[in-house]
This record gives C-alpha cells, sequence and structure tokens, in this order.
C-alpha cells in the first residue's frame, strides 16, 4: 500500500535516539498503524506527551511479536529510554481508516 499524504516531523530527544535502535533491532521492515498521544505530539510539536507509542496495526503482523520483544514495556529498550511500543488490543477505528493513514517522515535512518 502506499501512503500518499506524508508529513514530514521533527522530534524530540529521545525519540531518535530510540526509535533508530529500535529500526536497527527488527529483522524486517515492519509498518505500523498507529495512534495516540505519540501521534498527536509528533504532528503537532508537542514535548513528549507519552512515554508509548499506540499502534494498531502491523504490517507484516508478526513484526508486532519481534517490536513488542524489542521495544516493548519489559524490553531492554523501554528500561533504557523509558519509552515503548504498545499493541491497542480494541481500538475505534472506521472500517476504512487505512486510506486516510499519512506516512510521518521522521529523517530517521531507514
Amino acid at each position: 500500500m502506499q501512503i500518499k499524504n506524508a508529513t514530514n516531523i521533527t522530534l524530540p530527544k529521545p525519540w531518535p535516539d530510540f526509535l533508530n535502535k529500535v529500526d536497527a533491532k527488527l529483522s524486517q521492515r515492519v509498518i505500523l498503524h498507529c495512534g495516540g498521544g505519540f501521534v498527536i505530539g509528533a504532528l503537532y510539536g508537542l514535548p513528549r506527551p507519552t512515554a508509548d507509542v499506540d499502534y494498531i496495526e502491523a504490517v507484516p503482523r508478526q513484526g508486532a511479536d519481534e517490536l513488542e520483544r524489542i521495544a516493548g514495556r519489559d524490553s531492554a529498550l523501554c528500561k533504557k529510554y523509558r519509552l515503548f511500543f504498545q499493541r491497542v488490543g480494541i481500538a475505534d477505528v472506521p472500517e476504512d481508516y487505512e486510506p486516510r493513514l499519512q506516512e510521518l517522515k521522521t529523517g530517521l535512518k531507514n
């Protein structure tokens, strides 16, 4: 799926270091459908309103398990940065939300 709308953002510290470490440890590319305080803070430049990245879906699906091991609430990265990824178990999103997703371009290493 191609995301047509991309938003360039600059993340405050320590997010860039944390996200680069997570990316370096993943064995494959994982695309996340995110929501919550992280997204609102990133889009509007708010200073670290949350310590987690809530995600609704991971593509590929098995990437979610790896992501939780690497950067979930009980991970070494969480203990170091006090940041973590959290899968949202129940999310009230429209059935057709995917066409409205926006890619967040962080300028981080990919």
